[in-house]
């Protein structure tokens, strides 16, 4: 009977033992070299020896933590190559699931597959009212239709600091319960200890929603698909307007794909149970407005807490044959939309 540390491997050749013994450096690179063998991430072709190796080292056998970084290494940088990218650089990370965020014995024995930003690379970041207001004014719900399809992108791609999550945080931390900005502001008035409602406003600690929402169409922060598919090609008149109806059809053409699983609520750093101070982008419908000042206040916020991640994505994974080729799958599916998304933002979004 084959032990439990040992695994079974093809003959390759004489000089290589038949079976492997995995010696247990750390709790997580046994079970993840016998997954990603399995999953075929660590190759046979990783498992030859070098030449002119001593045979000692022969027969000791390969180091399974090298091993897991060579097979995830390989993959990682061949992922990268198939989905180049000017704007989105990321990289992988693998850890134990216990950490900073708390512990998660509902998953116990999975470990944390995580992405960080590329810190030698600048976070990308556009500014989209002019373009697709331009889209708008072509036709109404032209470029409410473009902004509700990248909205669907992004929300499948890791942490974004976008107009989406500004609103977010202002309803869950500054508005809370309030309907309307007289509320908001009597509710502070108050809180705060405030004689009047204008002393509120004076104060400058209150961030209203006409202002949060001021130059922005009721439509940007909810936009719907108002165009069916045909009325939508049929819009597309200029070089800019059919560049940018067939880079959604590119998006479409990812996420409509019969091996595309991704789900928006599993992916991105929430998972971790912590909130990131990085992003994959900022994405804002003006670069000037109040959106601007909430995600900044909500990042020294995080910051001054001390309880933050700098992981854009973390996903749980079960370290075996399934678990890895789901997450192989799911990732490589992520950059396919990475590729196509950026497509479409370099064509509606104004850098800066």
């Amino acid at each position: 009977m084959i032990s439990a540390g040992t695994l079974a491997l093809p003959s390759m050749h004489a000089a290589i033992p038949a079976a492997l013994t995995l010696r247990q450096s750390s709790r997580i690179d046994q079970p993840l070299a016998i997954a990603l063998l399995e999953a075929n991430i660590i190759t046979d072709a990783m498992l030859q020896p070098r030449p002119n190796m001593p045979l000692v080292d022969v027969f000791r056998g390969p180091d399974e933590r090298a091993l897991c970084i060579e097979g995830l290494s390989t993959w990682w940088n061949s992922l990268q190559y198939k989905s180049i990218s000017s704007i989105f650089h990321w990289n992988l990370h693998v850890q134990e699931l216990n950490d900073g965020a708390g512990t998660y014995p509902e998953l116990a024995g999975h470990l944390w597959f995580c992405m960080t930003r590329d810190q030698k690379t600048e976070i990308p970041r556009f500014e989209l009212h002019q373009r697709i207001t331009q889209l708008e004014n072509t036709l109404p719900g032209f470029g409410q239709t473009v902004m509700a399809l990248l909205r669907d992108a992004i929300f499948h791609l890791p942490t974004a600091f976008d107009l989406w999550f500004a609103e977010d945080i202002a309803q869950n931390w500054l508005w809370q319960d309030a309907t309307c900005d007289e509320e908001l502001l009597e509710n502070a008035r108050v809180e705060g200890g405030f004689e009047t409602v204008q002393e509120v406003i004076d104060s400058g600690h209150v961030t209203t929603m006409a202002e949060f929402f001021r130059d922005t169409p009721a439509w940007v922060t909810t936009p719907a698909r108002a165009l069916s598919r045909k009325k939508f090609r049929r819009a597309a008149k200029s070089d800019f307007e059919l560049a940018v109806v067939a880079a959604c059809n590119a998006i479409s053409a990812v996420t409509s794909a019969p091996g595309f699983t991704v789900k928006s609520h599993q992916v991105g750093s929430h998972q971790a149970d912590c909130d990131s101070i990085d992003s994959c982008a900022v994405l804002l419908w003006r670069k000037d407005s109040e959106a601007v000042h909430v995600i900044d206040n909500h990042l020294d916020d995080i910051g001054n807490s001390g309880e933050y991640t700098e992981f854009i994505d973390a996903a749980p994974v079960e370290p075996s044959h399934a678990g890895i080729l789901a997450y192989k799958t799911r990732t490589e599916n992520i950059m396919r939309l990475a590729q196509a998304t950026e497509r479409l933002l370099n064509l509606v979004g104004e850098p800066f």
